[in-house]
């Protein structure tokens, strides 16, 4: 039995057959996925919310969005087993064009006889193996994502290297919000195959997404890409969490988005690691600590799974003679020759403003914050050794 959608016919053979014809370059989606956001009266006289004149104006925020989450989880468009007619950008096209269903459950038909991979021949999608590897650089921020990016990118005949776009900030935000519960895995996944349709889609052979706001999405782009390879990068909290309050304090941008998007960073009482009392007692820099402990726990976690997983300390790959090493196992771990030139970058976007001193002049009460928040698992990492840093700690505040 066939099932129809909008853009043609789904039949039991995992065949879909579009008979549109006409230049539209996106095909409409399924009519189960068509979304309509439901006036205020409308939802009011359903009982779905409660009037404006005894609710808040967030309430009623806070319900539409739960209401819309809900619908687009429900939906095909973002069932692990979507149809591909609802969730590819195909290009124009004249009479009919046959493309492989990409998933047993899409749209509730038999799996074909023999599966290929998912996604493998859609456009817009492109599986590593077959053109590109794609390569993810993840880690905390202010650890040279950017200078990473514009070194492999000089290696422009095997390398297509992007950093941070408008959408990858986007999904920084969606990443925490899926962290914290409120946002559904399908629906992200969805979104990602909408909105980032050109990961992977290169005719060179890796393709690498430098960006420290995809931290949280890498589990998810490997079921869509096998051949994805992660790379993290660590650096000292001690000079991240400088780094990170002279950034805000240099830019407006960065200090809008910090303290005044919501969801612009993991937040502590939201993911169930502390109270809420205690989050809103903490300080930025306490903030900042904490930040960089849950986000390298996050990626670090990848170490026990199947994905392809290289760690690199910041400081090896552009503060110490380490350089040339670091770079050399990075460039082994994604496949790329190794030249020379890779070492003669200079890092970017600095920060210019030097407000916040460094560790040195701390207090020993500042010192020990950072070492409950980051003592641990910087350690692991090779931090703070320093006889001084050891001092500072078994001081008394």
């Amino acid at each position: 039995m066939a099932v129809r959608c909008r853009s043609g016919t789904v039949s039991t053979s995992g065949v879909h057959e579009n008979r549109r014809t006409s230049n539209c370059s996106v095909r409409p989606i399924c009519r189960s996925t068509t979304l309509r956001w439901p006036t205020t009266r409308t939802r009011v006289a359903a009982g779905q919310l409660r009037s404006p004149i005894c609710g808040t104006a967030w309430a009623n925020t806070v319900s539409n969005f739960r209401w819309w989450t809900r619908r687009l989880s429900s939906s095909s468009l973002f069932h692990p087993g979507h149809c591909p007619c609802c969730v590819f950008r195909l290009t124009p096209s004249a009479g009919t064009r046959r493309f492989p269903a990409p998933h047993a459950r899409c749209c509730s038909i038999s799996p074909p006889t023999q599966q290929s991979a998912p996604f493998e021949h859609f456009e817009g999608i492109v599986v590593a193996g077959d053109t590109a590897t794609p390569v993810l650089i993840v880690s905390t921020g202010r650890t040279g994502t950017r200078f990473l990016a514009e070194v492999l990118a000089a290696c422009p005949t095997h390398v297509e290297a992007h950093h941070i776009t408008p959408r990858s900030t986007l999904f920084n935000v969606l990443s925490n919000m899926h962290l914290t519960g409120v946002l559904p895995a399908g629906v992200l996944r969805g979104l990602w195959l909408r909105l980032k349709s050109e990961f992977a889609h290169t005719s060179r052979r890796l393709f690498v997404d430098s960006n420290n706001h995809l931290f949280a999405l890498a589990p998810m782009l490997k079921e869509l890409y096998p051949d994805l390879r992660v790379v993290h990068v660590v650096r000292d909290p001690r000079t991240y969490v400088r780094s990170h309050l002279n950034w805000a304090a240099q830019r407006l941008r960065s200090r809008v988005a910090n303290h005044v998007i919501p969801f612009w960073q993991p937040n502590g009482w939201l993911l169930g690691e502390m109270p809420a009392l205690e989050w809103l007692r903490m300080s930025k820099f306490e903030q900042f600590c904490w930040i960089w402990s849950f986000k390298n726990r996050l990626m670090a976690a990848m170490a026990e799974t199947e994905i392809p997983y290289l760690c690199l300390r910041f400081e090896d790959l552009v503060e110490s003679s380490e350089a040339e090493q670091s770079m050399s196992r990075l460039c082994a771990f994604i496949g790329l020759e190794h030249t020379s030139a890779m070492t003669s970058h200079e890092p970017v976007n600095q920060t210019t403003t030097r407000s916040y001193p460094g560790w040195h002049q701390w207090t020993e009460q500042r010192c020990q914050s950072l070492h409950r928040q980051c003592g641990e698992l910087m350690q692991s990492y090779g931090y703070g050794t320093e006889p001084d840093w050891q001092a500072k700690l078994e001081q008394n505040p």
